[in-house]
């Protein structure tokens, strides 16, 4: 292990060179990361390491729902508005049931069920389903984003819209598939396997994996809660406003009034009680790759926390979305941190961390390594770097290093600020190494977190690539602390990775037959479509697509049967448009039956 060391070692370094100019305080200040006003550095094009664009967020939650941080091994109880990240795990105990979305696209989980983040950008989600049952909505749009739910047994890919739902038992019965609208492409031991709308799949697997077709149930108690989530989406109208790419969008509806500002244009008003200011009640976390994140109190506090500004008109505050895109950019907190003489209070050990809102049109600068054009992404509209005066200054908020650093409520522990902030210097974030607790984000006093039942862990099935391991948050701080609390950088962090070889994700290719064959049909009995099975070929690590007159992997002695909807509907036609898929494959079908 010593020989990755040095390089790893002079990644990070490297790494941390590059970073800009920092604002160093007096020893009565925290030291920040990052001026606002500097000109932001880098290429001025996307980078693919840039940040995500989206997060997941836990939305809502009912009984008992745990999350396990990125590279720690403890669950803490998991709140409303955390955002989720690549490599966070959620547990939903027994009689629970949680909601969560990642942009458009709407994930339900059923109670006894862990889900896993493995893959989550801008265009992709990857989930891993070790038990339980999920429920999945992709919108249809312009661009579709694309799902992965990988199981024990296989890797269900959802590229269409539609409606999904994918239960994984652990009690030896086969896993389903179920496809409402849309279709899934189930891939296991080698064999892609289509399940078009109306029907579900019933897969086993073992060393002879097999499956068969079967039409889809009657909707149970789940599937009518995850209709009743989803109607209530729909009924609102800030989707009109905003676009269904602003994660927590739906949580605003009865909270406050949309309206137009002569000023700023639409705008929404929350009703609050008097006295009321954005980012004061909540608390700070520690979220990679983006540094310290606001977690706000109120459930409709996730949009106006990482999407927007905030102004005052006419005696209130207004939350202005900025311009409608159709892929906002997630920010970890929309604030300005502020250093000077009175940010220290008689009540803090030390320091405390002040902050305040950014108004309209002014930029956000993070303090986590991005691109120019990443950076003009969080800032639509906003005027050039570099502003001289911030409007809402006045709405400081400070709280001492304790309660920062540790996710307590900045609710009760604010710090009163003497004199006046003229002559402070400003930052995008505080200079600060995370400790346990910050990551864990767990509220003093909390009850024990539940926890998934312990036993043999099973490996999932992926389509493509396999997840990489975490990075222990232990040899995460060190580097933090090396780089003074700036958030790593993608290649310091595959550096680490480099340090701890031995650590792997338990995961298969599902593309890759195993000892006992390929996967196979038993009980052929119900086909909405006359599709025939698609081994899933590899090619330099990818699956090659089939070219008209290839051999295909058809089960001798199983004739293709009729092709059927559900139950009591006519006989569907062959969808055309897909080579032999299509209509041809419904020619060979009605010779079959001749």
């Amino acid at each position: 292990m010593s020989m990755f060391r040095p390089a790893a070692l002079a990644i990070l370094l490297a790494a941390v060179a590059c970073a800009p100019e920092r604002v160093v305080f007096t020893d009565d200040e925290v030291p920040l990361a990052a001026p606002l006003e500097a000109a932001a550095a880098g290429d001025p094009m996307g980078r693919a390491d840039d940040p995500p664009a989206r997060v997941m967020r836990l939305n809502h939650a009912e009984g008992a729902v745990s999350r396990q941080p990125p590279g720690l091994d403890e669950w803490a109880p998991a709140a409303v508005n955390l955002p989720l990240v690549t490599g966070d795990s959620l547990w939903v105990a027994a009689g629970g049931r949680a909601e969560l979305h990642a942009g458009s696209t709407g994930l339900h989980l059923g109670p006894d069920t862990g889900l896993q983040v493995l893959r989550l950008d801008d265009r992709a989600l990857q989930l891993g389903l070790p038990q339980g049952s999920l429920e999945l909505r992709i919108l249809p749009g312009r661009d579709v984003d694309s799902a992965e739910v990988d199981t024990p047994n296989g890797a269900v890919l959802l590229d269409q819209a539609g409606d999904y739902r994918v239960d994984v038992a652990q009690d030896g019965a086969p896993d389903r598939v179920t496809v409402r609208s849309g279709q899934a492409q189930v891939t296991a031991a080698g064999v892609t396997v289509p399940v078009e709308a109306g029907s579900t799949m019933e897969l086993t697997g073992g060393a002879a994996p097999h499956y068969q077709l079967v039409a889809a149930r009657e909707p149970d108690g789940f599937d009518q809660w995850c209709g009743a989530r989803q109607r209530r989406e729909d009924a609102g109208d800030s989707a009109i406003y905003l676009g269904r790419g602003v994660t927590g969008y739906e949580d605003l509806e009865g909270q406050g009034t949309w309206k137009i500002n002569k000023t700023y244009g639409t705008a929404w008003e929350p009703r609050v009680p008097a006295g009321w200011a954005p980012y004061r009640d909540g608390r700070w976390i520690w979220a990679e790759p983006y540094g310290w994140t606001w977690l706000d109190d109120a459930p409709w506090g996730f949009a106006t926390s990482h999407y927007g500004r905030w102004a005052q008109a006419d005696g209130a505050w207004i939350w202005v979305p900025g311009p409608k895109t159709a892929r906002p950019v997630y920010a970890p907190a929309l604030v300005a941190f502020a250093g000077g003489p009175g940010a220290r209070g008689a009540a803090s050990a030390g320091a405390g961390v002040a902050w305040f809102p950014l108004g309209p049109g002014e930029p956000y600068r993070p303090a986590y390594p991005s691109s120019s054009a990443y950076v003009q992404g969080l800032n639509p509209g906003s005027v050039p770097l570099g502003p001289t005066g911030y409007a809402n200054q006045g709405a400081m908020t400070a709280v001492p290093q304790s309660v920062f650093l540790g996710a307590r409520p900045v609710a009760g522990a604010t710090l009163v600020l003497r004199g006046p902030a003229r002559g402070w210097r400003v930052g995008s974030a505080p200079a600060l190494v995370p400790r346990r607790e910050s990551v864990l984000a767990a509220l003093p006093g909390a009850p024990p977190a539940a926890q998934p039942p312990a036993g043999p862990i099973r490996p999932l099935m992926v389509r493509d690539r396999l997840p990489q391991a975490e990075v222990a948050f232990e040899v995460r701080q060190r580097a933090l602390a090396a780089g003074q609390g700036r958030p790593l950088a993608l290649p310091a962090l595959n550096g680490l990775r480099r340090l701890e070889p031995d650590r792997a994700f338990p995961a298969r290719l599902a593309t890759v037959a195993g000892p006992g064959g390929g996967l196979r049909q038993v009980r052929p009995r119900f086909l909405p479509q006359s599709a025939p099975l698609q081994p899933a070929a590899r090619q330099g690590g990818q699956e090659a697509p089939f070219r008209p007159g290839q051999a295909r992997d058809r089960l001798q002695g199983n004739r293709p049967p009729r092709a059927q909807g559900r139950p009591g509907s006519r006989r569907q036609r062959p969808v055309p448009g897909r080579g032999r898929q299509g209509r041809g494959a419904g020619r060979e079908e009605r010779r079959g039956e001749r």
